[in-house]
C-alpha cells in the first residue's frame, strides 16, 4: 500500500514552497522562502548548493511530522528526462545547462526515495481529483506555454509525461514564413512564441506599428497611455482585453489561431472530454480569454462526429498550494512502503 505522508516541494521561478503531507491529506509545517536565481548574480553552482541546502533544512526540521519511510516530492518548473534528470532550468539558473542530479543529492543526504515532476504535471495531477473529465488537457498561458494530458481508467490515472518533450506544444513551429517570430528557445515560428502572453505582447506591438491609425484609436492609446514602444500586457493590453477594446480583441483571437488548430488536432486525436486552461496570462484576461478561445475551437470543430461544447474548456486560477499537492499525488501514486 502506498504511504499515506510525504515530503512535498514546488520550486517556482521567485519562491520556494515546502509541506509535509499528513495522513488527513492536510499540510502541516507549509513555508514560502524566497530563492535567489541567476537574476541576483549567483553562480549556478551557488544557486543549486543553496537550493539543495533549504530542501535538506527542511526536510531535517521536519522529521517529528513525518513517517521514516514518508518521500520527498519536487514539482519543478522544467522539462525532465525519463530518468527524473533536469534537462534545464532557465528560471532558476538561466542558460546554464550544467544541472546537477538534483534527485540523487537529495536521495544521498535526506535517505528517502526521491521524485521530481514537471510543474505542469504536478497542476495536471492536483486538478485530476476534481475533473469530471476521464480523458482531460491541461494547458498552461504564461511567458510560454506547455501542457499535459490525463487519462483515468478503472480508477487508475495515467499521466503522459514521460521524456522531456512531453507537453512541449508550445515548440511545435506553426508559422513557417520569414517574418515568425523568434522563440525564447532560439527556434523560429514557434507556437509559443506567438500564442503565449510574450507573444500576444510581441504582436500587438507589431501591430501598432504597422496599423499605427487603428491602434491610436483603440483603448490601449487612448485610456491606458500606450505607444507601439511601451506597449505591454500589464498595462495596457490585458485591461483593453478586459473592457473589450475592438482592437486588443482582434490581436487576442489573431495570436489564438493556431493554438485552437493545435488544441483540436489533439482533441480529434486522443478523444479528450475537455481542457483545463491554466497560467499567469490566460488568469490575468478572465473569462474573456476562454470565450476567444472557445469561437476559435467551434470554428475549426464542424465535422459531424465532434460534438463540441463550451464547457469543454475551463479557466482555472490555482492557489498557492496546487503544485505541492500534485506532487503529494505523485508520490503517493509511485512509494510503495517496504514489506
Amino acid at each position: 500500500m502506498p504511504t499515506t505522508t510525504a515530503l512535498v516541494f514546488d520550486l517556482g521561478g521567485t519562491h520556494l514552497r515546502c509541506a509535509c503531507l499528513m495522513r488527513e491529506r492536510k499540510f502541516a509545517n507549509f513555508t514560502q522562502e524566497r530563492v535567489r536565481s541567476f537574476h541576483d548574480g549567483l553562480s549556478p553552482f551557488a544557486i543549486w548548493n543553496e537550493l539543495l541546502d533549504k530542501v535538506v533544512s527542511y526536510v531535517t526540521s521536519s522529521q517529528p511530522l513525518v513517517e521514516r519511510d514518508a518521500p520527498l516530492a519536487f514539482s519543478f518548473p522544467g522539462p525532465l528526462r525519463e530518468s527524473g534528470s533536469i534537462v534545464n532550468a532557465p528560471t532558476v539558473s538561466g542558460l546554464d545547462e550544467h544541472v546537477p542530479d538534483i534527485r540523487a543529492e537529495l536521495a544521498r543526504r535526506t535517505g528517502r526515495d526521491v521524485y521530481l515532476l514537471n510543474d505542469v504535471s504536478a497542476a495536471a495531477l492536483y486538478l485530476a481529483r476534481q475533473s469530471p473529465w476521464d480523458r482531460f488537457m491541461v494547458i498552461t498561458i504564461s511567458s510560454g506555454i506547455g501542457s499535459k494530458i490525463c487519462f483515468r481508467s478503472s480508477g487508475n490515472l495515467v499521466l503522459f509525461d514521460k521524456g522531456p518533450y512531453a507537453g512541449e506544444i508550445g515548440h511545435l513551429t506553426v508559422d513557417e514564413s520569414k517574418i515568425a517570430p523568434t522563440c525564447d528557445c532560439g527556434g523560429k515560428g514557434h507556437l509559443g512564441a506567438i500564442a503565449s502572453g510574450r507573444g500576444i505582447e510581441l504582436l500587438a506591438r507589431r501591430w501598432a506599428v504597422t496599423n499605427s491609425s487603428a491602434f491610436s484609436s483603440s483603448l490601449c492609446h487612448r485610456k491606458f497611455g500606450a505607444t507601439a514602444e511601451t506597449l505591454s500586457n500589464e498595462r495596457h493590453i490585458v485591461p483593453s482585453i478586459r473592457e473589450r477594446d475592438a482592437w486588443a480583441l482582434k490581436v487576442l483571437e489573431q495570436a489564438c489561431r493556431p493554438l485552437a488548430k493545435v488544441l483540436n488536432t489533439v482533441i480529434l486525436a486522443v478523444g479528450l472530454q475537455g481542457i483545463f486552461v491554466i497560467g499567469g496570462f490566460a488568469s490575468s484576461v478572465g473569462p474573456i480569454y476562454v470565450e476567444v478561445l472557445n469561437h476559435l475551437l467551434q470554428l475549426g470543430s464542424d465535422y459531424s462526429p465532434l460534438v463540441f461544447s463550451p464547457q469543454m474548456v475551463k479557466l482555472i486560477e490555482l492557489d498557492e498550494q496546487a503544485c505541492l499537492h500534485g506532487a503529494a499525488e505523485y508520490a503517493l501514486m509511485l512509494h510503495k512502503e517496504p514489506e
